[in-house]
């Protein structure tokens, strides 16, 4: 079908004589064509403003699963090959296959090690070649040189974008923005050019482009949007049939390597239909955020008011579309498709507490926002420009200004795990305050933790499963309210019937009440949803310990070493019972094991202790019992039976000691050992 005569968007620039009393005016007109100086000021400024991110530490989020847990494998360049077999988190099965990703955190990595500064930097430098392959880009689709440095700086300095730069995990958003504007940029130079060399590199971007996000399967469409509705050359398809059948093939070849790791497909409720049309509010308010870019958040949930003025912001741009359309103004609507195309592929997903902790992520705006700014190059270019000229100088001006000193506070917000949780804690977020005292918890910062946690619980009006879970955590360990600790915990199951921790933790409680039925009852249940993991056979152990049943007792130990061979605490608790069946010498091994993986592990120098003192070894006894007590000096069982193996010895003296230190210490018991043998001393 011939192809009707387009209408070319490309303004022509003219030069402009502006009076002599508007010198910063005649300025910047000179600056226009100083595209050197361009380069420049559009390397220096995000430079500037995100320099301080190579400062940051990493997130106890994402950064922790993605990065920290797996530098054993990416410190070890031999090891890149793995990229392509294993999901984003290098797991061998997951959800994300982002290879890109991964290659760019091997090779910070080689570089820095296990230092975050490398990895912050490696993220900046790649948003700064976005933004000069931006600006090529748009002078590209006929921008203005001035516009399009006004609109690329506005891009790089965009508050709404700062997460992208200043957090590790969003370097796959980074990677998909840059390829996808290179690769836009290398298919304008060959649908003019028809060389060789942009055919090559136009499929390498692509490559490049969805082994770093899946969206990237999209980039075909805008390109023969642009060719189609937007090129002064005349649509040829012969001349685009060989890219056509090389995306394809690098599609499929995508595809097929990434169904060997995704090979499960995530319940309807997490992917699919239903979690898209409950992610709608994602793009308004994606609209509202970009032109009002406030109340921004690490972690944001959803946001009513941003809602309503992202809604009429929309449906005025929808209309202002139409009108474009209509007068065959294609390049506005080109970069209204680019940012619908791009927005919309995450809203599929959805985790499983994104009420509480997540319900869209702002660095994914990344790619999208280029779309919305590219509406806004065009209206500069073709409203202010020819008619308000002093509102074209000093607007993009103020707004690079301004943006500049938000994005420079707004990175604060991911210097460290803190700072991270308490901005998304301040939007009301009640999976971030959770997150945050889990923080606190791990520092032994319990006052705080638990502060948390019952603010978490008060913020989610009382539906947040892991707020009640981690509440009762310090219950039971800290507070000793067992009684409290289980409420929780059966609070956690009543919001989360599937929560596994829960039930163990509850079980662990109703052992400490002497519910043992019920703590039976618990395990079982456990065992239902997730029969692999070590702590329910551990939990099952303490049951049959406290119904004296060792033999079973030792199975369910056996069992927990079996699915955990780290399991420090399942090696002494099989001690323990191995010691109850007069396995001594089986016992010793697994005190021994036990010590191993944790040489601080008190309880089991007392059980070796406990054990030589069976085996008539008093002496061995002794010296066990006292790194025992050099590990803690408030132990009164320690004395108290270091004191039975000085008696084993003759040395009454010694052992008087330590019995009325055990005294002393609380046990009373050792009173009556006293009034036996040491009255008469």
């Amino acid at each position: 079908m011939a192809k009707q005569k387009k209408i070319n968007n490309n303004i022509v620039e003219k030069k402009v004589n502006l009076p002599k009393e508007q010198p910063f005016n005649n300025f910047l007109e000179k600056f226009g064509n100083q595209i050197i100086w361009h380069w420049v000021v559009l390397v220096l400024l995000p430079f500037f403003v995100y320099i301080k991110t190579t400062g940051f530490q990493f997130i106890d989020f994402d950064d922790v699963s993605i990065i920290k847990n797996n530098f054993p494998i990416i410190t070890s360049i031999k090891n890149i090959g793995l990229v392509f077999s294993t999901d984003a988190f290098l797991s061998r099965h997951g959800d994300f296959f982002r290879p890109m990703q991964t290659v760019i955190f091997f090779i910070d990595a080689f570089i820095g090690g296990e230092r975050p500064w490398i990895y912050h930097l490696s993220g900046l430098l790649i948003h700064i070649l976005t933004v000069v392959s931006f600006y090529v880009l748009l002078k590209k689709l006929g921008i203005k040189n001035l516009t399009a440095l006004f609109i690329a700086l506005i891009f790089s300095v965009h508050p709404l974008l700062s997460s992208a730069v200043s957090w590790v995990p969003a370097t796959g958003d980074l990677l998909i923005g840059l390829f996808s504007i290179l690769l836009f940029n290398s298919f304008i130079n060959y649908i003019k050019s028809s060389g060789k060399i942009w055919l090559i590199l136009n499929i390498i971007l692509f490559i490049l482009a969805i082994f770093s996000k899946e969206t990237a399967i999209l980039l075909p469409v805008l390109l023969l949007f642009y060719y189609w509705f937007l090129s002064n050359e005349e649509f040829n398809f012969k001349k685009v049939l060989s890219l056509i059948i090389f995306w394809g093939f690098t599609f499929v070849g995508y595809y097929i390597m990434r169904s060997k790791v995704v090979t499960s497909t995530p319940p309807d409720f997490i992917l699919g239909l239903s979690p898209f049309f409950s992610n709608l509010p994602a793009i308004p308010i994606a609209i509202g955020k970009f032109i009002i870019p406030t109340n921004l958040s690490t972690l944001p949930l959803f946001d009513h008011v941003f809602t309503g003025i992202g809604t009429i912001i929309l449906l005025v741009t929808i209309v202002l579309i139409a009108k474009y359309i209509k007068a065959k103004k294609w390049l506005p609507v080109m970069g209204f498709v680019w940012f619908v195309l791009f927005i919309i592929p995450p809203m599929f997903f959805k985790l499983f507490y994104s009420k509480y902790l997540l319900e869209y992520y702002e660095h994914r705006m990344y790619l999208p926002v280029t779309g919305l700014l590219i509406i806004i190059a065009y209206l500069l270019d073709n409203n202010l420009y020819n008619k308000r000229r002093q509102l074209y100088y000093w607007t993009p001006i103020a707004i690079i200004v301004l943006f500049s000193f938000m994005s420079l506070i707004r990175s604060d917000d991911f210097k460290n795990s803190i700072a991270f949780f308490s901005n998304a804690t301040n939007h009301g977020n009640a999976g971030a305050c959770a997150k945050r005292g889990e923080l606190y918890y791990n520092e032994r910062d319990f006052t705080n933790a638990l502060s948390d946690f019952e603010k978490s619980i008060e913020l989610s009006n009382d539906e947040y499963p892991p707020a009640f879970f981690n509440r009762g955590k310090i219950r039971a360990e800290q507070l000793k309210d067992h009684k409290g600790a289980e409420e929780d915990f059966s609070k956690t199951i009543l919001l989360d019937s599937t929560y596994t921790e829960a039930y163990i933790s509850r079980a662990n409680e109703r052992i400490f009440t002497q519910n043992f039925p019920g703590a039976m009852q618990d395990v079982e249940k456990a065992k239902q949803f997730d029969s692999s993991n070590a702590r329910i056979y551990s939990t099952l152990g303490k049951v049959y310990v406290n119904a004296s049943d060792f033999i079973n007792a030792e199975k369910a130990f056996t069992k927990t070493i079996t699915l955990d061979s780290g399991f420090a605490e399942a090696y002494n608790d099989r001690a323990f019972v191995r010691y109850k069946n007069k396995d001594f010498n089986n016992a010793l091994q697994d005190c021994n094991q036990a010590i191993a993986l944790f040489p601080q592990f008190l309880n089991a120098y007392y059980n070796k202790g406990i054990i030589y003192l069976e085996l008539k070894k008093p002496e061995i006894a002794i010296k066990t019992f006292d790194t025992t007590l050099a590990l803690t000096n408030n132990f009164y069982f320690g004395y108290f039976y270091r004191g039975m193996a000085k008696k084993e010895i003759h040395d009454m003296i010694g052992a008087c000691d330590d019995w009325q230190q055990s005294v002393n210490l609380g046990f009373k018991m050792a009173q009556d050992t006293i009034n036996k043998y040491c009255i008469k001393h």
